[in-house]
């Protein structure tokens, strides 16, 4: 056995070290001490890591709850008449994940404010790409205000199908319809490309093609179609 001092060898059962003095028992308690006091600073650090998350936690969640308190006073005032999508999808969000805090308090809070920002990036997507679709589809040309492109393009074609497929090189958002009707006297593939214009709060036919050809300027001329076959069958 070695003396837990200056390292020296001591015989089995002594009880101080022929070399330094020490006592054997000593050393080896204050060695025991000090394995105990690294591990009580490294819970320390810890337990400090931890306050700081939740700190952040906090801090986020409060901004989140801010937010919510201005959307509030937006939506009293009318700023989400007009598409409430936005204001319904954050509250919607920000009260489940109140619920959820409330109800599981285990759950650091980190964790929980996290989770509430990647919800809302994937909700706000999802609902942006779903209000782009249905502005175009209640939307209409200007000489036929009373037939939306939904009720046209849907009693026109089959297998219709309505996406937005993004934004266009000046950041706006492009819908494409798909759908089938006959070209020829034979079935063909349709593909009609709608650009919102944001700032204007408008959106125009940006393209029509046709088994893949695109018409150019001709596809107004189906657009006319569709819509007069509409509304002399109605």
């Amino acid at each position: 056995m070695k003396c837990k001092k200056c390292g020296a060898e001591t015989k089995e059962g002594s009880k101080f070290c022929m070399v330094c003095g020490a006592k054997i028992e000593e050393t080896e308690k204050n060695n025991s001490g000090g394995e105990g006091g690294s591990t009580s600073e490294n819970h320390g650090e810890k337990k400090n890591g931890n306050k700081v998350l939740e700190k952040i936690g906090k801090i986020i969640t409060g901004v989140l709850s801010l937010i919510s308190v201005i959307m509030l006073i937006g939506a009293f005032f009318g700023a989400f008449d007009k598409n409430p999508v936005p204001f319904i999808v954050f509250m919607a969000v920000v009260l489940f994940f109140g619920w959820l805090e409330d109800k599981f308090p285990k759950i650091p809070i980190i964790v929980i404010a996290v989770l509430e920002i990647i919800m809302l990036i994937v909700c706000f997507n999802v609902a942006g790409n779903a209000s782009a679709v249905a502005s175009v589809k209640g939307g209409h040309p200007y000489d036929y205000p009373t037939i939306t492109y939904e009720d046209a393009f849907e009693d026109y074609f089959s297998d219709p199908a309505w996406k937005n497929v993004g934004d266009d090189e000046d950041g706006n958002d492009v819908v494409k319809f798909t759908g089938k009707c006959y070209y020829h006297d034979e079935i063909a593939n349709v593909e009609v490309k709608f650009t919102l214009h944001k700032d204007e709060d408008s959106f125009d036919v940006s393209s029509v093609k046709i088994n893949g050809e695109d018409m150019g300027a001709l596809r107004n001329v189906l657009i006319v179609d569709v819509f007069d076959e509409y509304e002399q069958s109605h």
